[in-house]
């Protein structure tokens, strides 16, 4: 990593380098102790209320994640896609908390892999999860968004979760990439897992191995 990144490679070194909003929170920091994110104090300026924005996501969202919740947190089997700078959210939603907690069947994949075999396991009765970027690539989950519309499969079990739908005000486009992974979290680890737990009457803390025992 040189002594400067522009904007692109800070977004996707934060994007990359953890999974977990808690964690990516302290990449600008980092970042800016290297001398790496000269943006870095006008990034901290625009996001320093990010918490209220958050939480008025939070109350738009509860409403669908009980719908959502009350349609899919009983099925058999749930399909993540998620890319780029939401992969990190997509496993941390899906493989942690769902698979891990609700102990639920998943699969998790990426928008450029799952035209690599995975879509022959779509059919009437699948539910599937689309999350989409804003980063450069997001001509991929674009790519995914038209298949799963196009009605080829005769699957309508398809949700859509578009980070760029959530306004940030006084947010500049650069840092959108950045801040979309807190965006996703909102909706998947604040709403959807809450919901999924009270239709589910699978406690979040229930575990069959973690920590049961030594291995």
């Amino acid at each position: 990593m040189g002594s400067l990144l522009d904007m692109v490679d800070v977004r996707r070194y934060v994007a990359a380098v953890s999974v977990g909003p808690a964690r990516r929170r302290q990449q600008p920091r980092l970042l800016n102790r290297r001398g790496c994110f000269p943006k870095f104090d006008l990034f901290i300026e625009q996001t320093k209320d990010v918490w209220k924005d958050m939480l008025d996501i939070r109350k738009r969202f509860e409403p669908r994640a009980e719908e959502l919740a009350r349609k899919y947190a009983l099925a058999d089997y749930t399909m993540f896609i998620g890319s780029g700078a939401l992969w990190g959210e997509t496993i941390l939603y899906s493989m942690c908390l769902l698979e891990e907690m609700q102990w639920k069947r998943i699969r998790h994949i990426t928008s450029h892999d799952f035209f690599h075999g995975t879509l022959e396991l779509l059919e009437p009765g699948v539910p599937v999860f689309l999350f989409m970027r804003e980063d450069e690539c997001r001509a991929l989950d674009e790519r995914v968004h038209a298949f799963l519309t196009s009605g080829v499969t005769g699957d309508e079990d398809y949700v859509i979760i578009d980070t760029a739908e959530y306004a940030i005000p006084g947010l500049d486009d650069d840092f959108r990439v950045i801040v979309s992974p807190w965006i996703l979290s909102v909706p998947t680890t604040d709403c959807l897992a809450r919901n999924y737990e009270l239709v589910t009457k699978h406690n979040l803390k229930y575990r069959r191995y973690y920590h049961q025992f030594d291995y």
